[in-house]
């Protein structure tokens, strides 16, 4: 009840091995971070989190991330360098505000075994550079 009007969670190097589930209802959060813990996977309700702009999950065990955080309409920051993903969802290209300007595929999205990006994510105004070329 009380924590209905929270915006904001810093949980970085905590040790997390399991979202915690609770957290997907908290209508008001707007920025979360859960940087430097053991995650290995997003659960589908993280959808529920409509007001959410920052996501940083940089430095987790993640092997992929749900279809469902691409309905996260309003996300504007998201990190999710050093996991172990190997693609986006395939809607990935639904999530709009994503800052490019932040994100171009570099450091945000570094130190996972991407192995190809899907071509919905590509756009005009984006610069691409490949940092993990195929042997």
């Amino acid at each position: 009840r009380y924590l209905n009007k929270l915006q904001s969670i810093h949980l970085s190097n905590n040790h997390i091995e399991e979202f915690p589930l609770s957290i997907c209802y908290l209508n008001s959060l707007t920025f979360l971070d859960l940087c430097y813990n053991i995650l290995k996977k997003l659960p589908k309700s993280i959808q529920h989190l409509k007001r959410l702009k920052t996501l940083l999950l940089l430095g987790n065990k993640l092997q992929r991330l749900p279809n469902e955080l691409c309905q996260l309409s309003v996300l504007e920051t998201l990190w999710i360098g050093e996991n172990h993903i190997t693609q986006l969802p395939v809607d990935f290209h639904l999530l709009n505000n994503l800052d490019w300007k932040d994100h171009y595929l570099s450091s945000n999205y570094d130190g996972n075994p991407l192995i190809q990006l899907p071509l919905t994510v590509y756009r005009k105004d984006m610069t691409v550079t490949e940092q993990h070329p195929r042997k």
